[in-house]
Order: C-alpha cells, then sequence, then structure tokens
C-alpha cells in the first residue's frame, strides 16, 4: 500500500470538512481577528524554531572551514 503523506492527509480532511460544513451566519469580532493573526504569528515563530537547526545542517554541508596555518 502506497504511504499517504501526512500534508496530503490533511488536506484531504480540510476539503472534506469544506464539503460539508454549512453556514454559520456567525458575527466576527475584531478580537476574533487579533486572535487569528496572533495564532498566525506564534506559527510562524514555531515554524522558524523548528527548522532553525536542519537549516544550519545544510548551510554547514556547504560551507567550507578554514584551515589555520599557525602551526
Amino acid at each position: 500500500m502506497k504511504f499517504l503523506h501526512p500534508l496530503r492527509i490533511a488536506l484531504g480532511c480540510f476539503l472534506l470538512a469544506m464539503a460539508l460544513s454549512t453556514p454559520a451566519y456567525a458575527y466576527v469580532d475584531p478580537g476574533s481577528s487579533l486572535l487569528l493573526l496572533q495564532g498566525l504569528f506564534a506559527a510562524i515563530g514555531a515554524a522558524l524554531t523548528f527548522f532553525k537547526k536542519p537549516w544550519q545542517m545544510l548551510a554547514k554541508l556547504f560551507t567550507r572551514e578554514k584551515k589555520n596555518h599557525d602551526a
């Protein structure tokens, strides 16, 4: 059986939820949009923190170390 990528599964679940949802007729106040904005900033910060180490490892692969000629 072919391995399903987690992003593909998440996208499928999201599309299914959007297809089966009904209108909410709800009021969205300014505080709700600030909460969404705060969540977006937190997600970006978490992603930057999470991917910092792999990024440093990739950069280390493509940079040369300087040789010390003091010997």
